[in-house]
């Protein structure tokens, strides 16, 4: 029982590694060492009950593991954890530019209502504020959400 015992000890410790970091090849090699010491525990000499405490001993000892792991992270002192701990001050996913207000350009796909427009010689992603605007007609820049810009048609038919 010294070859199962010794893969499960390494299987616990892959396991515990995956808390730290992820990726999944620790976990998924941690499992697949904690199957194949049960394996070769059921290969070896011992009796039934030896066996089936050794694989009560696997499963205590795996949620043990998992609970230490756990608790470790949640205790960590601040700003020695490996996973963030509040809101990443000053980030902004994305935001669209402020210069193209109030500017004209063209469209440069179909608006349904999202597309592709023409503005200062620069392709941006927009939403029409109201319908369909085709292919080739004059915009306005009204705005912005995100990193689209919220234009309207300049044409008479379709701005009203």
């Amino acid at each position: 029982m010294l070859v199962p015992s010794i893969i499960l000890a390494i299987a616990w410790l892959l396991i515990f590694l995956e808390f730290y970091l992820p990726g999944g090849f620790m976990g998924a090699a941690g499992a697949v060492l904690l199957v194949a010491s049960i394996v070769f525990a059921g290969m070896s000499d011992a009796s039934i009950v030896t066996i089936f405490i050794f694989i009560l001993v696997a499963v205590i000892g795996l949620i043990a593991v998992i609970k230490f792991a756990m608790y470790r992270i949640q205790n960590a002192p601040p700003n020695t954890s490996v996973y963030s701990e509040g809101d990443q001050k000053g980030y902004v996913a994305s935001e669209f530019d402020q210069e193209l207000l109030g500017k004209e350009g063209v469209a440069d796909s179909d608006l349904r209502p999202s597309g592709f427009i023409l503005v200062n010689g620069q392709r941006k992603q927009a939403v029409s504020k109201v319908g369909y605007i085709p292919k080739g007609t004059p915009i306005k820049v009204l705005g912005g959400s995100g990193a689209h810009l919220i234009v309207k048609s300049q044409t008479k038919a379709e701005s009203t």
